[in-house]
């Protein structure tokens, strides 16, 4: 499905997720190009093992995967000379990355399981969400 060059970043992801989302915002707001292959879920998993991954997002840049949002921010900070992702000062990157956590792990689990909930009561919801 990568109709990009070699050189060109691949980012393998389903529609719904607030990880993959996240990790859009940082490529789109970083000027990075890329090609998204999105894939419905399950069946992401065929996709995402081939580099090593269970889940989306998985961003593969010249052979190398990062298979984990916060791991692919990591590194698009690393390659953002002059728009950092995250604060340069130790403690406001510690706060950052606190906050990133809880992001992730809290408030986006929790969002997901509450759009679920109204969606599996709407399945028309589910179809044009995967599809998209």
């Amino acid at each position: 499905m990568n109709t990009a060059n070699k050189n060109t970043p691949l980012l393998i992801t389903i529609a719904t997720s607030h990880y993959c989302e996240k990790v859009r915002w940082a490529l789109d707001s970083l000027g990075v190009d890329y090609v998204e292959e999105n894939h419905a879920p399950p069946f992401h998993r065929q996709y995402t093992s081939r580099y090593g991954g269970t889940s989306v997002p998985v961003l593969v840049v010249n052979d190398k995967a990062f298979t984990d949002s916060q791991d692919i921010l990591h590194y698009l900070d690393t390659i953002a000379f002059d728009r950092q992702l995250y604060p340069q000062d130790p403690e406001l990157r510690r706060q950052a990355e606190t906050l990133e956590k809880l992001f992730d792990d809290k408030l986006g689990v929790a969002t997901r399981n509450w759009a679920y909930y109204y969606a599996i009561q709407q399945p028309w919801t589910i179809n044009s969400s995967c599809l998209e």
